[in-house]
C-alpha cells in the first residue's frame, strides 16, 4: 500500500531524528473501511523487545480527554453543570479576583491561574536529583487554592494558562459527584463500553502485562532508559495502547458503534473556548479537554497531545474525513507534528502543506559548518527550534548571535531566505542562498559556504 510506505517513511525519519527507540500507530478511515495498525522499533532496547500496536505506553495528557469525557458524561446525566464552582465539590475555596473558578474554566484552562508546575517539580525530584518538592495530588488542592489568591493573573474565563493542576481538581470532582474512585469511573463508564481492556493507572500494574514500553531519554548524547513516571493522575496518569486510545477517538469522531456521550456534547467539547498560546496554524484553540486545529490542511483536526519523561503521544480525529489516529512513543519525538505528517501523507497530500514541515526541511539543510574564503573564517550554524544560532569557531568568539529566518521566505520555500539578527542595539540583515550545491550564508561582510557538520 502506497500510503503505508509513506507513513513508514515519515515514522522512521522522525524516530531517527529524535533518537526515539519505539512507537505504535493506530489509524482508521471509516469512509473506505481502512485501518492501519503498526509497531516501530523497540519497547525495550535492553531486552530487544519490539513495539507492536498493542504495546502499552504512558499517554500523559491524553488522559485529559478521558477526564473531560467523564465530566461531560456527568453533565449529560444532570449531576453536574459546567457553571458549577469547583469549590463546591473539593471543600477548598477556589476563587480568582473574587470570582469562582468553574468546571468549565478548569476544562478549558481558563481559570486565570498560571501553572503551579507541581508536575515539573515532581519530574525534577525523581529524575534530576534536585531538591524540588515531590508534591502529592492532595497537595495540589491546597497549592491551587493558595495560587488562586496570590498567583493568578486574569479573571476566570479571560486568558489561557495550561493548568495540569486544574485537571487534578476535576479528578476529585468526578469522585465527589459519582461516589466512585476516579479510576473506577473511567473503567466502568468509558473503557468498558468501548471495549478498552488494556488501561492502567500505574506503570507497575502495566508492567505485569509484559507489554509495557519503557521510557527513554537522551542524556549527554546517549539514549538511556529510565523508570516510568507513576505520580500523575487525572491530569496525565493513564497507561494504555494506541489500539485502545483509537477507540475513544473513534467514539468522539462519531465513527464508532458505541456512543459514550452524545454528538451534541462532543460538539460542545470541540467549541473553541480559548486561543492557545502556542500556535501551529494561526487559529489553534482549546475547547473542553480537546485541542482544535481549525486550519489544519485536511480540515479541522481535534485531539490532544501528551508528554512525560521518555514518552510522547498524540491522538486525534478529522471529523469531515471520518479519520482518527493514535500515535504513542517511548522517546522524545514531536508526536503531534509527526501525527499530522502521517495524516497528510495518508491522504496523498504534500508535506509542504504543513509550514512546520517546510521549516524543518529547510533548517535541517541549512544547519552545519560554514567556511569563508580560503577557510580564513569558520562558523557553526545550529538549529534551535525555528531559529538558528551562528557562532564563529575560528576566530573563536568573534560572532555569537541568533539568526531569525523570514517567515514568508520559509512559507514560499524560497531559494533565498532572508535572515535577521540583533546585536549591540543594531538590526543586522543577511540571507541564506539555497540555489547552490551547498547553502551559502551572507552575513555582515562575510560570505561563508556550508562545508560539513559541526
Amino acid at each position: 500500500m502506497v500510503e503505508l510506505l509513506g507513513i513508514n517513511d515519515v515514522m522512521l525519519r522522525e524516530m531517527y531524528k529524535s533518537n526515539t527507540p519505539g512507537a505504535s500507530l493506530a489509524l482508521i478511515d471509516k469512509d473506505i473501511s481502512t485501518s492501519i495498525y503498526e509497531g516501530y522499533g523497540y519497547r525495550d532496547l535492553e531486552q530487544g523487545l519490539p513495539s507492536s500496536p498493542d504495546t502499552i505506553y504512558a499517554i500523559a495528557s491524553i488522559t485529559k480527554v478521558f477526564t473531560s469525557v467523564a465530566i461531560m458524561k456527568l453533565v449529560e446525566n444532570g449531576k453536574l453543570s459546567l457553571d458549577d464552582p469547583a469549590e463546591k465539590f473539593i471543600g477548598i475555596e477556589l476563587r480568582v479576583k473574587g470570582k469562582p473558578v468553574t468546571i468549565e474554566h478548569l476544562l478549558s484552562h481558563t481559570s486565570g491561574i498560571p501553572a503551579i508546575a507541581y508536575a515539573e517539580a515532581l519530574v525534577s525530584s525523581l529524575y534530576h536529583d534536585t531538591s524540588m518538592h515531590p508534591y502529592t495530588k492532595r497537595d495540589v488542592l491546597v497549592l491551587l487554592s493558595k495560587a488562586a489568591q496570590k498567583w493568578a493573573i486574569a479573571e476566570p474565563g479571560e486568558e489561557f494558562f495550561y493548568l495540569n493542576e486544574g485537571y487534578v481538581v476535576l479528578g476529585y470532582v468526578i469522585e465527589k459527584v459519582s461516589g466512585l474512585p476516579y479510576e473506577e469511573f473511567i473503567s466502568r463508564f468509558i473503557a468498558e463500553p468501548l471495549g478498552i481492556k488494556d488501561i492502567f493507572f500505574s506503570p507497575s500494574v502495566a508492567k505485569e502485562t509484559g507489554k509495557l514500553a519503557y521510557p527513554y531519554v537522551t542524556i549527554d548524547g546517549k539514549l538511556r532508559r529510565i523508570e516510568p513516571f507513576s505520580h500523575a493522575w487525572s491530569d496525565g496518569g493513564l497507561y494504555t495502547s494506541a489500539v485502545e486510545v483509537l477507540k475513544l477517538m473513534q467514539a468522539l469522531a462519531g465513527i464508532s458503534e458505541v456512543e459514550i456521550i452524545s454528538k451534541s456534547t462532543v460538539n460542545e467539547m470541540m467549541k473553541p473556548r480559548a486561543r492557545m498560546t502556542s500556535q501551529l496554524f494561526g487559529d489553534d484553540y482549546y475547547g473542553l479537554g480537546l485541542i482544535v486545529y481549525n486550519k489544519f490542511p485536511l480540515g479541522r483536526l481535534v485531539g490532544h497531545s501528551g508528554g512525560l519523561p521518555g514518552y510522547r503521544s498524540y491522538a486525534g480525529f478529522v471529523p469531515q474525513r471520518k479519520q482518527a489516529l493514535a500515535l504513542l512513543t517511548n522517546g522524545e519525538i514531536n508526536a503531534t507534528n509527526t501525527a499530522m505528517k502521517i495524516l497528510v501523507v495518508y491522504n496523498g497530500a504534500n508535506l509542504d502543506n504543513l509550514l512546520f514541515a517546510v521549516k524543518e526541511r529547510i533548517l535541517d539543510v541549512v544547519e552545519g559548518l560554514y567556511v569563508g574564503f580560503e577557510d580564513n573564517i569558520k562558523a557553526c550554524v545550529l538549529r534551535i527550534g525555528d531559529v538558528l544560532l551562528l557562532e564563529s569557531k575560528e576566530p573563536k568568539g568573534m560572532i555569537k548571535t541568533i539568526l531569525i529566518p523570514d517567515e514568508d521566505d520559509i512559507r514560499r520555500a524560497s531559494e533565498v531566505i532572508r535572515i535577521t539578527s540583533y546585536r549591540g542595539g543594531r538590526t543586522i540583515q543577511g540571507r541564506i542562498l539555497l540555489n547552490n550545491s551547498s547553502p551559502v550564508l551572507i552575513y555582515e561582510r562575510y560570505k561563508m559556504v556550508k562545508s560539513g557538520t559541526c
